[in-house]
């Protein structure tokens, strides 16, 4: 796990800080995005794996708005990882990322159309909008 950011990520209520948990298996990936959700006032979860992940889910005791999961993993794919999850917690919201091709995701059962979805490599501005918009209603 990450440190906990000292500045509210923008919702309503100044106080509150949103939770995100990121499920990415390629460390240095997973490094970069969380380091740039903290800096853009997020409190951020690191998972390696679908395990991992669950595990947070189980033990961790606040709420947390958003999962942002890799689509194609090496032993579960993203979406397996979210219907496992939302068994825990149903009302996190979702958004996936992926470097593959969108044929390789059809392959896998994915669409890129999925309006919450952000392909690799993106900037951290265009996560930070993409994650904005999924919890502008926090």
């Amino acid at each position: 796990m990450h440190s906990t950011p000292t500045e509210p990520a923008g919702c309503d209520d100044a106080d509150r800080v949103e939770t995100i948990l990121v499920v990415e298996d390629e460390e240095e990936v997973r490094k970069v995005i969380c380091l740039t959700l903290e800096l853009q006032g997020y409190r951020v979860l690191a998972a390696a794996s679908a395990e991992d992940a669950l595990r947070i889910i189980q033990v961790y005791p606040n709420s947390i708005e958003l999962l942002l999961v890799d689509v194609i993993m090496p032993s579960i794919s993203g979406p397996q990882i979210v219907e496992l999850i939302r068994r825990h917690r149903p009302e996190i919201r979702v958004m996936f990322m992926s470097g593959y091709s969108e044929e390789a995701l059809l392959d896998h059962g994915f669409t890129v159309a999925n309006p919450a979805f952000l392909a690799k490599p993106f900037s951290s501005a265009s996560l930070g909008r993409k994650v904005r918009h999924l919890l502008k209603d926090c």
